[in-house]
């Protein structure tokens, strides 16, 4: 009755995995998907850390983003400082009419005139306008330096957190690794005295079962570090897949 129960229970979280499996993709969620078990033997990552935290640094969307936000607030700032300065102006113009009124005496015929000057503006009272302006700004600018300093703090906090789990679920499956070594020889052990009448049917299923169990622990351990690889890959914003 409770193998029957267990078996029950992973089929239904066999269904709802690939219901969530073809969500994610956004296909039909009836969809069939079959899911191909690679038979090559399974090896523990190495990542440095510094490395990955060059690369988190380097490569993350909201650190590149940030910087384009300081760039245009320094900017802003540099704007706002030339209220201080004159501004100079050049100009020019051409002007053809029939009569001119540049050209005396007027005459009845089309005469073309042109002029150029050089404009100074200089505005030396604006109630502080200018000065609060700047002001402005650079508390803007030092708002957007300080987000920037927590963004890449809370990312440096992510990438060790993804790493330590990471070293966490690799000595976790590598324990589950000698459990399930472990299981194999008491099971060869107890079908050996099985056979020869010295060990019951009970003892057998029970050695069976226990390295059925410990077998299942591994796999989940396996899946839980590759999972947790992929976490750690993605919070250094190191491309995935090709």
């Amino acid at each position: 009755s409770n193998a029957k129960l267990q078996f029950l229970e992973a089929s239904n979280n066999l269904e709802l995995s690939k219901i969530t499996f073809n969500k994610t993709l956004g296909i039909p969620l009836e969809t069939k998907s079959e899911i191909e078990i690679s038979n090559q033997e399974f090896t523990f990552a190495s990542p440095d850390l510094k490395q990955l935290l060059n690369e988190a640094f380097n490569n993350r969307s909201e650190l590149k983003s940030s910087a384009y936000r300081i760039k245009s607030f320094e900017s802003n700032v540099t704007a706002a400082k030339s209220g201080y300065y004159p501004y100079v102006y050049l100009g020019a113009g051409y002007n053809l009419a029939n009569p001119n009124s540049r050209i005396q005496p007027q005459v009845n015929r089309f005469d073309g005139t042109w002029d150029a000057g050089i404009f100074l503006s200089w505005d030396f009272w604006n109630w502080g306008s200018t000065s609060a302006q700047v002001i402005q700004n650079e508390q803007t600018l030092i708002q957007g330096k300080l987000s920037r300093a927590q963004l890449m703090e809370s990312i440096e906090l992510e990438v060790n957190q993804n790493y330590l789990n990471l070293n966490f679920l690799k000595e976790k499956a590598e324990v589950s690794n000698l459990t399930t070594g472990q299981s194999e020889e008491n099971y060869r052990v107890i079908r050996e005295k099985y056979n020869a009448q010295l060990a019951t049917s009970t003892e057998l299923a029970d050695a069976e079962t226990l390295l059925f169990q410990a077998k299942t622990n591994y796999a989940n351990a396996v899946a839980d570090y590759r999972i947790a690889l992929i976490k750690l890959y993605k919070s250094a914003g190191r491309k995935l897949y090709p």
